[in-house]
């Protein structure tokens, strides 16, 4: 009897097999994964109003519906909690029926199928003037979402087959077909290189199509050949979970995207701003930024005269001691150029207010808003060290700094404003300073000259926090360590908080709040009760996983760069 080595036809017949399956295979991948997945920009015109951008939208959104708002918004009784806020019962019934479509939507079996990897909303510019919102939504809202593969792309076409009412027409050789809605409304969808694009007008499909066809022979014809677009995208990481562009300089015979923004802006707009928003994630840490390139440069602008402070390192920050609950810094205080600025302007109420705020001054000081602001520099800082306990015993205990161009002159100020206040000398760390005593001696705000700075805080023990006594300082924190992420090189602004210790205080202070409203009869007690359980209570039970939060802010040539880091440890998300 044969055995298998002694068969060595069958063995050529197996290898011959294994060789045609594998080149089947290869040829198959390469025929379904050669062209890459075009970026959603490659199909928009550079004029493009926005566009969002989300990966794996269907993921976050199933875990918003388990977050604790998530929970309270998509909630069945939503209409029961709207009463008790005083809106009107068709806005309620108005709520309640968008909450209820987008239950039914995100349980709908092509949610995940279109949302489950990269997808995208956009606004094309008006291709016709004259339009309402409503209009202008419907003949420019476009819909782009990845599909995975071929079998997916095969699925939604099944999918879609029952609502297809008429024979597909062709548009640059790809299939553009018309689906029609349970209310009798129309879409558009088509998809090209496994990318599925839907509308509710054919022709945004058709200039979306043309725009990707023209892109390879027509210079900046897409959005992704744009300057500032490209420029924009240097800010933007590798993995983002969410970005959002927008060009609100945007404006078509007078027709303006945001009506509510002035058309000048204060010089922050004009027709090259453009703004990005994203949001990258990294285990335990979130990444938000915020990029605004295409600022105006003219020098006589109120944003230019304001913002026109180059960005430092503040040296200070690793001096703070560790037991800060919140520290922000700015050199972007420069009052006597925003007075200035303000003072030029043409508007009879702007100029009536600044007219009133001057004579104020004057009477108090004997100074006007001139000399006054031209004794400060352009830098400021706070510190923020306790925050309310569970019983409200304790107040934010605050220290102040300001940066002073004449010290000499800011002396005889306060000597002159406190003559009639009870006061003693201090010591802090070697600088003699000044406590005002108040309250028989229970409360005693302390000020005194540091350096370039007029130091203002509740006591002199908390100047003693930001002077930095202690070995331990806020920099070598691994909670600051988690956020830093340029905290500590040129920034124009920056913060960093405890957010769980803030977060707490904040917590106890609307609640105080809410009850010193309801003494005062502007809520009800069950109003009162609502907002504290179900409004207040689930916000902070939403934020409780994030332990701190660092902010920076810079301001070079044309681009402002805005950064937001959030640290959340992964054990107390562990726990919840």
């Amino acid at each position: 009897m044969k055995t298998f080595r002694d068969a060595p036809d069958l063995k050529r017949g197996i290898s011959v097999c294994v060789l045609f399956i594998s080149i089947g295979a290869i040829c198959y991948f390469l025929t379904t994964n050669l062209r890459p997945v075009p970026d959603p920009a490659e199909l928009l015109p550079p004029s493009t109003v926005a566009l969002l951008k989300w990966n794996n939208f269907a993921k976050s959104f199933e875990r918003f519906k388990t977050s604790p708002v998530g929970k309270k918004l998509l909630d069945r009784d939503l209409a029961d909690d709207l009463e008790l806020c005083g809106i009107c019962l068709t806005s309620q019934l108005q709520i309640q029926r968008l909450a209820d479509t987008i239950e039914k939507i995100s349980n709908h079996s092509l949610f995940p199928m279109l949302l489950g990897k990269r997808a995208s909303v956009a606004l094309l510019p008006p291709a016709h003037d004259n339009l309402d919102i409503s209009e202008f939504l419907e003949q420019n809202l476009v819909f782009m979402a990845e599909v995975k593969g071929p079998f997916a792309e095969y699925a939604i076409r099944q999918r879609l087959t029952s609502y297809i009412t008429s024979n597909p027409e062709l548009f640059q050789g790809i299939e553009v077909n018309q689906i029609t809605m349970r209310d009798g409304q129309h879409a558009y969808f088509a998809l090209i290189d496994r990318m599925l694009v839907a509308a509710g007008s054919k022709k945004v499909i058709q200039r979306c199509l043309q725009v990707y066809k023209d892109r390879l022979i027509r210079p900046r014809v897409s959005l992704i050949q744009d300057h500032t677009y490209t420029r924009l995208k240097q800010y933007t990481p590798e993995q983002e979970v969410c970005f959002m562009y927008i060009n609100p300089g945007f404006e078509k015979n007078g027709w303006q995207l945001a009506h509510f923004l002035p058309r000048q802006g204060a010089g922050f707009l004009g027709p090259d701003t453009r703004f990005l928003f994203l949001h990258q994630k990294n285990k335990d840490r979130d990444h938000f930024s915020f990029v605004a390139a295409g600022i105006p440069q003219e020098a006589d602008t109120l944003f230019k005269k304001y913002f026109a402070a180059t960005p430092k390192v503040h040296q200070h920050l690793s001096m703070i001691d560790a037991n800060a609950s919140a520290y922000l810094w700015t050199n972007w205080f420069d009052l006597q150029s925003l007075w200035q600025g303000l003072s030029e302007t043409s508007e009879m109420q702007t100029a009536a207010i600044l007219f009133y705020v001057n004579n104020i001054v004057q009477d108090h000081t004997g100074l006007d808003m001139e000399t006054l602001t031209g004794m400060f520099g352009d830098e400021l800082g706070l510190l923020i060290t306790d925050f309310p306990s569970t019983d409200f015993a304790t107040v934010p205990m605050i220290c102040l700094q300001i940066k002073i161009k004449d010290s000499h002159a800011v002396r005889r100020l306060l000597r002159k404003m406190l003559v009639n206040v009870p006061s003693r000398s201090v010591v802090v760390e070697g600088v003699p300073g000044t406590s005002l005593v108040l309250a028989n001696g229970l409360i005693e705000p302390t000020y005194l000259f540091y350096e370039d700075y007029l130091v203002i805080a509740d006591s002199a023990e908390l100047i003693r926090h930001w002077v930095g006594t202690q070995k331990k300082k806020m920099v070598a924190s691994t909670e600051f360590k988690m956020v830093e992420n340029g905290l500590l090189s040129t920034n124009n602004f920056l913060s960093y908080a405890r957010i769980d210790k803030v977060n707490n205080g904040l917590e106890k202070m609307l609640q105080w709040t809410l009850y010193s409203l309801n003494q005062a009869e502007w809520i009800t007690l069950q109003q009162a009760a609502f907002i504290q359980d179900e409004v207040v209570k689930t916000l902070f039970e939403s934020l409780q996983a994030v332990r701190s939060q660092g902010i920076r802010v810079v301001m070079k040539d044309d681009v402002l760069l805005g950064e937001l880091n959030l640290y959340s440890p992964q054990t107390i998300r562990n726990t919840k």
